[in-house]
């Protein structure tokens, strides 16, 4: 079972957005049964998490005027 020490949150700058682009604030995150097999070498349509990469996933997010 994963514990707290399996994790690491890492709080970095928060970059401006450029022109056409913009600032996302993320407010849920979708943990889904297909991140498992991320977890993995195993061969799938998906490639593996890398370790140390961020997560990636779904979000649900509010758009930041700045």
């Amino acid at each position: 079972m994963p514990v707290e020490r399996n994790f690491k949150l890492v709080e970095g700058p928060v970059p401006e957005p450029s022109e056409g682009e913009v600032l996302v604030r993320t407010l849920f995150l979708s943990v889904d049964p297909y991140m498992r097999g991320r977890m993995s070498d195993a061969k799938s349509y998906v490639a593996p998490f890398r370790l140390n990469d961020v997560l990636t996933g779904g979000v649900v997010g509010q758009v930041v005027v700045r």
